[in-house]
C-alpha cells in the first residue's frame, strides 16, 4: 500500500519531536547507567584534601565532611569498572562509587559504612570497581591507598596522617596496600 500524502506530512512533522526527545532521555541518563559502559575504566577519580578519600568528580564534588564539597587535589585517577586483562593481579573487587558522597567504598559486607550525605553508603546501580593491590609499582602509580574499617571508604594514608574519617576522627586502616593509576586530565 502506498503511503497517503497525508501520513508522510504527519510523519515528517512528529518524527523530529519523537527522535528529539529519544535523545533528551539518552542524554539525561543517570549514573547509574553510564556505569554500565563496557570501557574498562571509570574516571575521573581524584583526592580530597579534606577527608582523604578517593571521590567521583565527573558530575559535581559531592559531600565531603562539614557540609562542604570534596576538594579535589592533585592527580586524577581511573579505576577498573569491569574485570579485564588489564588488570595487573593481585586485585579485589566488590568496590563501589557511593551515589551520596561520591566516594569509593568496599561494597562486600553488609554494613556499607558512614557517608556524609545518604548516613550510610548507597553503591550506584551496576557499578563495580575493582582495586589492584601489594605489587610493585610502575609508572604513574600511587600507592598507599588503604580501607578504613570505620567508614568503609578508600583513603590515601599519607605521610602527614590519613585523614578526617565520616565516622569520627581519623580514618583507621586495616587490609591490603591498595595500588590506583593516574592519568592526565
Amino acid at each position: 500500500m502506498r503511503p497517503t500524502r497525508r501520513s508522510i506530512v504527519v510523519t515528517a512533522i512528529t518524527l523530529p519531536g519523537v527522535l528529539a526527545a529519544t535523545a533528551s532521555r539518552a542524554f539525561q541518563e543517570s549514573e547509574d547507567a553510564q556505569a554500565s559502559v563496557a570501557s574498562p575504566y571509570r574516571e575521573p577519580f581524584r583526592f580530597c584534601g579534606r577527608c582523604q578519600t578517593l571521590f567521583h568528580s565527573s558530575a559535581g564534588n559531592g559531600r565531603c565532611l562539614d557540609d562542604q564539597t570534596h576538594s579535589p587535589v592533585g592527580w586524577t585517577f581511573h579505576l577498573f569498572a569491569i574485570n579485564s586483562e588489564l588488570i595487573v593481579q593481585p586485585s579485589q573487587d566488590k568496590w563501589g562509587q557511593c551515589r551520596g558522597c561520591r566516594t569509593v567504598f568496599y561494597n562486600g559486607y553488609p554494613d556499607k559504612g558512614k557517608c556524609p550525605a545518604l548516613g550510610s553508603h548507597q553503591a550506584l546501580r551496576n557499578t563495580q570497581l575493582w582495586l589492584e593491590r601489594d605489587r610493585p609499582l610502575r609508572r604513574r602509580e600511587q600507592a598507599d591507598w588503604r580501607f578504613c574499617t570505620k567508614c568503609s571508604s578508600l583513603f590515601y594514608d599519607s605521610s602527614n596522617g590519613p585523614g578526617r574519617c565520616f565516622a569520627g576522627g581519623q580514618h583507621s586502616k586495616a587490609g591490603y596496600n591498595f595500588i590506583l593509576r593516574s592519568y592526565q586530565a
